[in-house]
């Protein structure tokens, strides 16, 4: 009987990734997921790929802006730039130890680091965005997401399992179906110049002439399921509650018991928070 992990990884490799014989493949993530990572090996090689790994172990990003230096800082794997600039496949297998460790980043040192990253992040936007590299992020569930999430680590592996449609007869067909169902909803969406989401909580216009609104199907994140597009810049007005906090690079964003409301009334400017507070922590 197939285990949870060879369908996700099965899923990963012949419907996310689509590897084909003799594609490149770099996976990329924590050994946490070293169980995923095995079948997604397994069934790689089964589809002619050849695969390579790069690990990121606990607080390795901590301790290269604590102790990295001039050069060091500019310093970029040459298999990962290789990668990011020639193979045909990308995973990317988020697996935290703890969801905080990068919060209290040097910010001079991040500045240096990204100016390094530039053009290779150019590269890998570009690459992603035309699939000449086929990019999948996906979740392998571990204990600082699940206690993120206010559940058993049991509890949340069902949780993102079923949201990857991996305990149906057949996930792919799944996702395929997700796709057709989205696509109305794409195309629509693609005939509209101004979007205005009204309701409990949002009152929001935004123009999106000239923009693509895209038909996530799972293939570039797993799991997935969303319509989206990026608005004009200067045209969005209206006013937004966030009633849950959440965590970016490590800082977590807090509100209040009554929650947050950012009001954007100025073109697209964020003149604050109103009403209700909000900190980093």
């Amino acid at each position: 009987m197939e285990t949870i992990l060879s369908r996700y990884a099965r899923l990963l490799v012949e419907y996310c990734l689509e590897l084909q014989p003799g594609d490149r493949l770099l996976i990329r993530t924590t050994p946490l997921a070293e169980p995923l990572v095995r079948e997604v090996f397994r069934h790689a090689l089964r589809a002619g790929a050849n695969v390579d790994t790069e690990w990121e172990f606990r607080e390795m990003r901590r301790i290269f802006f604590q102790e990295a230096q001039g050069d060091q800082l500019r310093h970029i794997s040459p298999l990962y730039r290789q990668a990011m600039d020639t193979y045909e496949a990308y995973l990317y297998i988020l697996a935290p130890y703890n969801l905080r460790e990068d919060h209290d980043l040097d910010a001079d040192k991040s500045a240096v680091r990204q100016s390094a990253m530039k053009a290779l992040n150019e590269a890998y936007f570009r690459r992603t965005a035309d699939r000449s590299m086929k990019r999948n992020l996906c979740l392998f569930p571990t204990l600082a997401s699940a206690q993120e999430a206010g559940m058993s680590l049991e509890e949340y592996e069902t949780f993102v399992y079923g949201a990857c449609n991996l305990f149906d007869p057949d996930p792919r067909q799944s996702w395929l179906g997700v796709r057709k169902n989205q696509q109305a909803i794409t195309d629509y969406l693609n005939a509209c110049q101004e979007v205005h989401y009204k309701g409990p909580d949002i009152d929001i216009r935004f123009r999106t002439k000239g923009r693509t609104w895209i038909n996530s199907d799972g293939q570039t994140n797993m799991p997935s399921g969303e319509v989206y597009t990026s608005p004009v810049e200067d045209s969005v007005n209206g006013v937004i509650r966030f009633s849950l906090p959440a965590i970016y690079q490590g800082w977590k964003w807090k509100t209040s018991p009554c929650g947050s409301t950012m009001d954007i009334s100025k073109n697209g400017t964020l003149p604050g928070a109103r009403n209700c507070w909000t900190t980093f922590s």
